[in-house]
């Protein structure tokens, strides 16, 4: 009994026990790599995907997949960034629309929400299946990024995106501070909401949420 309750666990918590392999043999081999320096510079650099795989998280929880994530992001933030930069025009009207950094951050936001609910809409009412919907997105998306930036880095965007690249909150840099807050609203949305309820029963078994009164399209039609 002992036997298969060590086993479970271990099968439970393998990714960890890897991870810990890992920090044990590098930091034998390279010398500095057991640091803070380095631990927060690490955390640093995987700050931008561990956002994104909270989202993902909740996609898997139902059962789903999304292969646009990484394509979005980028439309968004080369979105984000133009408008910080450069404003945007609209020639027809000669009309020019300058964009501050909390006003530009928002348009990005609403961008990347925008086609995620797209690609909900997509799956939901024209039963598109997940893998192919968010395919057709992906190739969308860093079609319009290209078209978007011409294939060159938007940069110098002044001091708000600096002090969220570079500085830190208490020791702690400001990257690592959004993830966290990131991941535990996610934590209290899954756990502790009726939302997050539902993610689970529809991602446990689709056919017995439906059947509870679950509805994949209604919810996504209300929101």
């Amino acid at each position: 009994m002992k036997l298969s309750h060590h086993k479970g666990l271990l099968v439970r918590f393998q990714s960890l026990f890897a991870l810990l392999l890992m920090v044990v043999v590098f930091s034998a081999c390279a010398e500095g790599f057991f640091s803070t320096g380095n631990f927060w510079l690490i955390l640093t650099q995987v700050s931008v995907n561990m956002c994104l795989s909270v989202g993902m998280t909740l996609v898997i929880l139902t059962g789903g997949i999304d292969l646009s994530v990484g394509s979005v992001l980028a439309l968004s933030g080369a979105i984000m960034a133009g408008l910080v930069k450069n404003g945007f025009e609209i020639p027809a009207f000669n009309l020019f629309v300058g964009f501050t950094a909390l006003g530009a951050i928002l348009t990005g936001l609403f961008v990347g929400s925008f086609l995620g609910f797209f690609n909900g809409l997509m799956i939901t009412l024209l039963r598109i299946p997940p893998f192919v919907a968010t395919l057709a997105m992906m190739t969308i998306a860093r079609g319009l990024t290209q078209l978007w930036t011409g294939g060159a880095a938007i940069t110098g965007l002044g001091d708000l995106f600096r002090y969220i690249g570079t500085q830190d909150v208490g020791g702690v840099p400001v990257r690592v501070c959004a993830c966290a807050v990131m991941v535990g609203i996610a934590i209290l949305v899954l756990r502790r909401t009726r939302f997050g309820r539902y993610i689970y029963a529809v991602g446990g078994n689709e056919r017995a949420a439906r059947l509870s009164g679950l509805s994949a399209r209604a919810a996504v039609e209300k929101a």
